[in-house]
């Protein structure tokens, strides 16, 4: 999965504050409000499967059109063809993967900042004093805004992306 250009495989994911696929260094049009939330709520959970009950509720509250599901199954489509733009229709693909009920989004500490952030920090309790000083610059350094910026108000307000937020702010305080 690798590629420099809009044409080409998505190389990596940014989910620590703006969500957004990238393809080298162009950053990718992830497409309209709720597919972006969609992007960025698979981001979160960072690998993790997400049920599509959950991602009705964090896309359209307590009150979902009932179209909803057949709704986030065309993002998925969407976001696959953007993630690999080279798939055929209906292939399960490397990236966004079904299973458990819901999606989920493969990813690791080399395609993910999220999950570097978290790998950084990590390393850092156990540094000496000025490599967790490196180690923490370069975890905070991976944040682009709040977490989940770029997405409509109300489902950045859902609880998983303000538990993100809070991850920011406590882990980048954090003290060994």
């Amino acid at each position: 999965m690798s590629g420099s250009a809009e044409g080409d495989a998505t190389d990596a994911v940014r989910g620590a504050g703006a969500c957004a696929p990238l393809a080298g260094d162009v950053e990718l049009n992830s497409g309209a409000p709720q597919q972006r939330a969609l992007l960025a709520l698979l981001l979160a959970y960072a690998g993790r499967p997400v049920s599509l009950d959950e991602m009705v509720d964090v896309l359209w509250g307590q009150d979902p059109p009932s179209s909803s599901v057949n709704v986030v199954h065309r993002y998925v489509g969407n976001l696959r063809r953007l993630l690999e733009p080279g798939l055929p229709p209906r292939a399960e693909g490397g990236w966004l993967l079904r299973g458990a009920g819901g999606y989920r989004l493969k990813a690791d500490a080399g395609t993910l900042d999220l999950l570097r952030f978290r790998h950084l920090i990590e390393q850092a309790r156990s540094a000496t004093p000025a490599e967790a000083v490196e180690q923490y610059a370069e975890a905070l350094a991976l944040w682009q805004g709040e977490a989940a910026a770029g997405i409509p108000a109300e489902v950045r307000s859902r609880l998983v992306f303000a538990a993100l937020e809070q991850e920011r702010c406590s882990r980048g305080r954090t003290s060994r």
